[in-house]
This record gives C-alpha cells, structure tokens and sequence, in this order.
C-alpha cells in the first residue's frame, strides 16, 4: 500500500497492478465540496469520481503515464450550498421580482421564488481569467440548477452572465471562465501546506515533495476568534473574496492582560508594577479581583 499525501486531509491510499492503480482510500477534503460532475452517456451523476481523481493524480508520482482523460474532465465545476442567510437570500432579488428591473416591486408567486433555506449554485472561475471591467469584488452565484445566468454577488442588481469553459472568440462582455473539473484535479496537487516545512527546513512551497516536518511556532499574543461553520463552508466553496471579513475576534478585557503578565513576575515586581499591596496581587494572579480603575 501506498500513500500520496498533498496536505494533512488531502492525501489519498493505492496500490499499483501493472499499469493500473487502485485506490483503497481517497479523502474529499478540497475536492468534496463540489457537485459530482455528469456522466454524458447517462446523464447520472458520476459515483466514486474523487476515486478517480486521485487516482489521475497518484500516477504520475509513481512513474505511470496520466492514462485517459475522464469523459467529464471538461465539465464546468460547480458547488452547492443552503441559502442560511439574510444577506445570501438578498443575492436573488431580482431573481424573485416579476420586473426585474424593479427588484424592490412587486414579487413572483412563493412557488417560483428563491426561498430561504433553499439551494444556491456557485460557479468558481479561472484565477488567471480577467475579471469584467469595473467588477470590484467578483463571485458569481444561482438559483440551484441554473446554468446560463449568473449573478454577481456583490452586485445581485448588476449584469447576468455566462460562465464557459474555454476562451470565446466573440469578446462577450459578460462571458467569464469557469474552472472545469480537470482544472480543480489538476491544481490539487499544489496545495500548499504552511503547516508544515520541507526537507530543508523551510516552510512548504506548492512544489515541495518529500517528508514533512512539524513547523515551529512562537506565540505572540493570543487573540479568540469564532470558527462558525457556515463560513468555513463558504470560504471552502470559494464565495469569500477575503477571509478576513468573516472572522469574528473576541477581544479580551485589559485585565486578563494584565493578569498573564503579573503571573509572569514575582510578587515583589508586581507590586512595583501595579502599586497594589501584596494581597491584591496575589488575588489579581489568581484572578479572584478585577484592577482598580485609575
């Protein structure tokens, strides 16, 4: 049994046959945030397709050829997520609206609109692909199952587009990129690893191969943030342009820095430091009294 191993939940278990791999365990982590791609012939969804994905990937690295290209390599990818916000239902207005002009006007009957808690698509583009002129922030979102109109999130009343899978020789303003599902195998690979250091000791690259080391950490300060877990899925489906803009920080009283400091000193420092007797540091350390004001 072999091991191919991209990142600390990206790494994928085979076994060689002559020219055959056969995969005994492939994680989704990265990759199973995705719709299944399509078979053409049946038009079903493609079971056990990360299998096959990783198995693409892992025959390279032991010396075999790519081998043939899956039917669905060239379909759009495409990700799916539950509609759990205000913010996110405001991205269909004009969807809901019987004039779209007039998103504010009078609404479609509840049947026919986007509901809360119901299903949005998400179409990720190609990186490298330029963005429309005058489009700030970019991410391209639909009612589940629309495939020719996309709107634009950070600008739900602006233009529709379409998202292709090759470069248009038309020059249509409104038609953007899409990564296929060959793109996203392909890249996989390269997912970097900051977690972790090379061989040499310096901090992975995306070509980094060899065995990983623990990478040291020298705390500076320590700050709580909130990990809630519809942002996470939102950032791994790729609809947040900035991950800073979800984090929640929870800043801590000033006493609580006080406190980590006065336990870091003898008693006689802290009471040079703060003024107080020895008492009221011992309970401050302790943290059994709050510092007076002033």
């Amino acid at each position: 049994m072999l091991c191919l191993a991209v990142a600390a939940k990206r790494y994928v278990l085979f076994g060689i046959d002559g020219d055959e791999v056969s995969v005994y365990k492939a994680t989704e982590h990265g990759l199973g945030a995705y719709l299944a791609p399509v078979d053409p012939d049946t038009a079903d969804p493609v079971e056990r397709w990360i299998e096959a994905a990783w198995a693409r990937i892992a025959r390279p690295a032991v010396g075999l050829g790519a081998g043939e290209e899956p039917a669905w390599f060239g379909q759009l990818a495409r990700t799916r997520l539950a509609i759990s916000m205000p913010a996110m239902l405001r991205w269909f207005r004009r969807w809901n609206a019987l004039d779209p002009t007039k998103p504010e006007g009078a609404q479609k009957p509840y049947a026919l609109r986007v509901k809360p808690f119901g299903f949005l698509d998400h179409a990720p583009l190609d990186p490298l692909h330029p963005r429309p002129a005058g489009a700030g922030g970019f991410n391209l979102v639909a009612p589940r199952g629309e495939r020719r109109r996309w709107a634009n999130l950070h600008d739900p009343d602006g233009p529709r587009y379409r998202v292709v899978g090759h470069e248009t020789a038309s020059g249509d303003p409104c038609a953007v990129l899409g990564r296929t599902y060959g793109d996203l195998v392909l890249a996989h690979p390269g997912h970097p690893e900051p977690k972790a250091l090379g061989p040499d000791g310096r901090s992975c690259a995306r070509d980094t191969v060899g065995l990983l080391g623990r990478r040291p950490v020298v705390a500076g300060r320590t700050e709580y943030v909130g990990k809630e877990a519809h942002a996470l899925e939102r950032v791994e489906a790729g609809l947040v342009d900035d991950v800073e803009e979800l984090l929640t920080v929870y800043e801590r009283h000033p006493s609580e820095e006080l406190r980590e400091r006065l336990r870091g000193m003898r008693v006689k420092e802290g009471m040079a430091l703060t003024g107080y007797r020895r008492r009221q540091v011992c309970y401050l350390r302790a943290g059994e009294r709050q510092p007076r004001r002033g």
